[in-house]
């Protein structure tokens, strides 16, 4: 009796753990906007899990890059791409990559990046994480129909970040 008791403690332990890891975890969510007002990018890019949200806006034509666990039951992976984060804000250097299918069964190819500018990261420590601004230099496949999915040009961005719990 006393070994299934001390089963089912050791379980429920395992289980609390298990939920527990996921309470404080969070995404980094970047708000940017060119010079020009004609580009606008938001991202939840992964802080400590996998998944990514990036939409991307030129002229009003809008493309998104995600990988979401629908939060409905049965749950369902809708992802039609990867990220890949490269670097720390707080050392200066920062990017990510997203990559979609190419042609061919294990093919990948890139089609977005994000590289902040280090002299302009600006980051404040918060209660629950961190704040910031910053400039980056965009490049990805254009949404815009008559680019035809070809890359855009290299398009620099301002953007607020946080990063909080």
């Amino acid at each position: 009796m006393k070994r299934l008791l001390l089963k089912g403690i050791i379980c429920s332990m395992a289980i609390f753990a298990a939920t527990a890891s996921h309470a404080g975890s969070t995404n980094a969510i970047f708000e940017c906007k060119s010079a020009s007002g004609r580009t606008v990018l938001t991202a939840s890019v992964p802080g400590d899990h996998a998944e990514h949200f990036v939409e991307l806006t030129i002229d009003g034509e809008t493309i998104v890059w995600k990988d979401v666990t629908l939060q409905q039951a049965p749950f369902n992976n809708d992802k039609n791409s990867s990220i890949h984060v490269l670097g720390n804000l707080n050392k200066k250097n920062y990017h990510f990559l997203i990559t979609a299918s190419g042609s061919g069964t294990n093919n990948s190819v890139e089609v977005f990046r994000f590289s902040a500018v280090p002299s302009s990261i600006n980051l404040k420590q918060t209660s629950g994480g961190e704040r910031g601004n910053l400039s980056a230099v965009i490049i990805g496949k254009d949404p815009r129909a008559e680019k035809k999915g070809q890359a855009s040009p290299e398009i620099v961005v301002n953007c607020s970040y946080t990063y909080e719990i």
